[in-house]
């Protein structure tokens, strides 16, 4: 069956391929890094169990049940 009217992505492959490009243009990726809060501003920090991060930006990037908004 061939479908021309719309298309499909596996989400999880685009997910990876654009942290996979992300990297390669010089992005930090911080994987299971818990973050207690975001410090927004001239110079955005995010705030974790570890430390802080400062950046020229922030990208939340997860799933629907991230918890920062409690």
């Amino acid at each position: 069956m061939l479908n021309t009217r719309n298309m499909h992505l596996h989400s999880l492959n685009l997910c990876i391929g654009e942290a996979r490009a992300a990297e390669s243009m010089g992005a930090l990726i911080f994987e299971n890094s818990k973050v207690l809060d975001i410090q927004h501003g001239a110079t955005p920090a995010v705030i974790t169990e570890q430390g802080k991060v400062t950046a020229k930006s922030v990208i939340l990037a997860g799933n629907a049940y991230h918890r920062l908004g409690e």
